[in-house]
């Protein structure tokens, strides 16, 4: 009794393997290994289940994220387009402003495209209506002073029927400067007429 040896303790491994060893009578220490059931199967099934519905979910999701966070980036979107189209608006008709107070216009529906030789007042206006025209005001003629061809404008002054006082004067316009001054009506200068 003085020597008497612990036995050693059995692990979960070794459980295994002495319950995997037979006994020489052929069974295994007297009853029947029971069967168990095949779990491999059921976890795949499982698994296959699981991964079934995480894909299903996936594909409602971004289905419903534009309906709820969408709208309000939806709308920052159309208030940016629209900001853009009109400050495109905004430019844009100042520049075509620019333009179009620098292209000469003439022909038929505008200016005259040679002036005419220079004549008083009255002849000038005479000059126009034979042309089924009339004689521009100072105004006209300023503005078309930033649009008119070098040719014309180193003519120099240009009748207006703008009348300048009480004593029948009328203001000429000088197309190379865009001045005006008044001048009497027996004085001769050049002719443009317009539609």
């Amino acid at each position: 009794m003085a020597n008497r040896r612990k036995p050693p303790r059995k692990t979960s491994g070794n459980k295994k393997q002495e319950s995997s060893h037979k006994h020489p009578g052929g069974g295994n220490r007297g009853h029947q290994q029971k069967k168990r059931p095949d779990h491999g199967r059921s976890n795949r099934h499982q698994q296959h289940t699981v991964a079934t519905k995480i894909s299903e979910t996936m594909k409602e999701l971004p289905m419903k994220a534009p309906h709820q966070s969408g709208g309000s980036s939806g709308t920052l979107v159309k208030v940016i387009g629209f900001l853009a189209v009109a400050l495109i608006v905004f430019f844009g008709y100042f520049i075509v402003q620019e333009y179009l107070d620098k292209t000469p216009v003439y022909g038929k529906h505008g200016w005259d495209e040679e002036a005419g030789s220079p004549v008083a007042w009255e002849d000038a206006v005479r000059y126009c209506s034979s042309r089924r025209k009339r004689l521009p005001d100072k105004e006209e003629l300023k503005t078309f002073s930033k649009r008119a061809d070098k040719k014309i404008k180193t003519i120099g002054l240009f009748w207006s029927t703008s009348a300048a006082g009480d004593k029948g004067d009328y203001m000429t316009v000088n197309l190379g400067s865009g001045d005006f001054s008044p001048s009497p009506s027996t004085n001769k200068f050049a002719v443009i007429c317009v539609k």
